[in-house]
């Protein structure tokens, strides 16, 4: 059933209504035929017209059939159920949501609707209120290069995107997808024409023309159209985060229900397998399909600089590392159509552009998460830079699988935007509406989270033996001799082709004077265990954070070419490196299996600021050696 109004002025008019081609089956029924008087605005395409007045349809109401109450005002849809289509559009008219495998192949991610059948081809929306909408965005093919997806040859064959405000009356058109332009999935983004904008508007996606069933066939994925009433804006109170997935399966959730979440791509296993997650918690989102890319993307969020963005990262429970596939965190200002990461790498042979340039600058890793750094559940803290933060960012978590297919699951789970917590909750704890949730083993003090117990004083290491326990975390290194002796004995080696990097356990430095320590990056002549560094960045970066690495600051850079042999290295700890809970690191910015290797011997992180005018030690036994002797070497 179809109602469709029409209006015509001459003083002598005929009408008739004809079927020029026919067969036994083509049936067709007209009813209800009204000619006369016009009505006001046609009713809005939502009335029966009677003598000038609108009988207007269930919902609508008023002389010219307006909305009785606001209708939805966004459209969230990612066509994985063919159940749910006919819930989100009006009328779908020779499409139908295919498997990636099918049809035009994946379009963003996952299933697509396709359009192929014979007569009419279109999408059309339910009736929206659009006074706030922004923009339409969709993914789109059209035509391609094998049989279920061949190429238009004509511009009428093309699709185009329209809008009516009287209920499919009249449609005024927003863009042409030119038949040429789609041959390959792409992302379409359209800001609405302010004539788009009432209380009562559909859209749709139409074809003009096509040779015919199996021809000329396009398919859409993830269409967005939002309201600027539903951007998210973070109070300085309540979180705009954490979203509650415990009802279900993480990749069960509606996308289409109010949430941070405007599109998610990929979720869930791979269900041919029947696979689950290494690390699965009840609340966890997991990305382990490869029809396309995997990617969650917020809706916009008003930002201030400072607030903080947390979160936690699993990528497939891996510790080999690969630099092939990373999870890549990046913001767009511009409603997804441009992305850029989140934070750059800020390294010391980086060019001073932006928020790497000055003294200040902090010297970093970028928002690249490789695979193997994240065997474990690891919480993220990013402060948000001045650069990203806006009236309207929106930010992604993205895994290039569509060209990397045996790239490892990842999985996200505590995802907080809000507001910065005192220090960051010292880098121990979830930062909620600036309210501090402390780790085990942490207590809140002063509204951020320290220690239970006091932490240690001093940390001394020669690695000849087990670790300390001071050590809070080794990456990409061991105790091994790939450069030699560097001190005495044993030291520590990094050598892989991950992260390299030493950070120490949160210690009280508060009356500490100075760290010293060996040290050897690469050599002259011992070979490809040891080999000479080429560039700046293959140098080491000694720095303090007092927030457990959530922010660090600078110590020293250990100059790539001036440690070819084993050297000492003492330095005095700044005033603002003097603290209960201080972390110390031994960064190499350039990763990889081309950066030179390097190694670390007798790490003191110690000597008393007050230190004692002398001592007596009988070699008894009775004291420990460490409490009078730095070094002791050789006995």
């Amino acid at each position: 059933r179809a109602v469709n109004s029409y209006y015509f002025r001459s003083s002598a008019t005929r009408f008739r209504w004809i079927q020029n081609y026919y067969g036994e089956q083509d049936e067709w029924a007209l009813d209800d035929i009204y000619i006369g008087q016009q009505c006001p605005n046609m009713c809005h395409g939502h009335g029966w017209c009677d003598h000038g007045h609108c009988r207007c349809e269930e919902g609508f109401s008023g002389q010219d059939c307006q909305p009785s109450s606001p209708l939805s005002s966004s459209v969230l849809s990612d066509f994985e159920s063919q159940d749910a289509l006919l819930a989100t559009w009006q009328e779908v008219i020779g499409g139908e949501v295919v498997a990636p495998d099918m049809g035009c192949g994946v379009v963003s991610s996952g299933s697509s609707l396709y359009f192929s059948k014979a007569g009419l081809r279109e999408l059309v929306s339910w009736d929206l209120d659009t006074e706030w909408a922004e923009f339409v965005q969709f993914y789109l093919r059209v035509g391609g290069d094998w049989a279920e997806c061949n190429q238009a040859d004509s511009r009428e064959e093309g699709v185009l995107l329209q809008y009516s405000n009287d209920g499919g009356i009249s449609w005024g058109l927003i863009a042409e997808m030119y038949f040429t332009d789609f041959t390959k999935p792409r992302f379409v983004h359209y800001e609405l024409p302010l004539a788009s904008k009432t209380p009562s508007t559909r859209f749709r996606w139409w074809q003009p023309l096509h040779s015919g069933e199996g021809y000329d066939q396009w398919a859409i994925d993830d269409v967005i159209i939002l309201s600027e009433r539903e951007k998210h804006i973070i109070p300085m109170a309540n979180p705009t985060l954490p979203q509650n997935f415990y009802e279900k399966p993480a990749f069960d959730y509606p996308l289409n229900q109010m949430s941070v979440w405007l599109m998610l791509g990929n979720e869930g296993m791979e269900r041919d397998n029947n696979s689950s997650f290494c690390a699965p918690t009840p609340s966890a989102m997991v990305f382990g399909r490869s029809d396309g890319d995997r990617v969650a993307v917020t809706r916009d969020l008003a930002l201030r600089p400072g607030y903080t963005l947390q979160f936690k990262l699993n990528i497939g429970c891996e510790s080999e590392f690969s630099a092939s596939a990373p999870v890549l965190l990046q913001y767009s200002h511009d409603a997804g159509r441009t992305w850029a990461l989140v934070r750059e790498g800020c390294y010391p042979g980086t060019p001073g552009t932006g928020v790497c340039e000055g003294s200040g600058r902090e010297l970093r890793e970028p928002t690249v998460y490789n695979t193997g750094d994240y065997e474990q559940w690891t919480r993220i803290t990013v402060v948000i830079p001045r650069n990203v933060a806006a009236s309207k960012t929106r930010f992604r978590w993205f895994q290039e699988s569509s060209v990397y297919r045996d790239a490892p699951a990842f999985a996200l789970d505590g995802v907080y935007i809000s507001e910065p917590c005192p220090n960051h909750c010292g880098g121990h704890g979830d930062c909620i509406s600036g309210v501090c949730f402390c780790d085990m083993g942490f207590t809140v003090e002063q509204d951020s989270c320290v220690p239970s117990v006091a932490s240690p004083t001093e940390l001394t290491e020669g690695f000849e033996g087990k670790l300390s326990p001071l050590w809070q975390s080794i990456s990409g290194g061991q105790i091994g001799g790939g450069c030699g002796i560097i001190g005495e004995g044993k030291a520590l080696y990094f050598s892989s082709a991950g992260r390299r990097e030493a950070r120490t356990a949160p210690l009280d430095t508060t009356n500490t004077r100075l760290a010293q320590f060996y040290i050897r990056i690469g050599s002259k002549s011992l070979g490809p265990t040891c080999t000479r560094p080429r560039s700046r960045n293959e140098g080491v970066i000694v720095q303090f954070s007092t927030n457990n690495g959530i922010q660090w600051q600078f110590l020293r850079e250990l100059d790539f070419s001036s440690f070819l042999e084993p050297q000492v290295v003492t330095i005095e700890l700044p005033p603002p490196a003097k603290t209960p809970y201080t972390v110390f690191r031994w960064w190499q910015p350039q990763q990889g299996k081309h950066s030179a290797q390097w190694a670390l011997d007798d790490v003191l992180i110690g000597m008393n600021d007050t230190s004692r005018t002398g001592f007596h030690d009988k070699f008894d036994g009775t004291t420990p050696l460490r409490h009078n002797w730095y070094r002791i070497q050789g006995g």
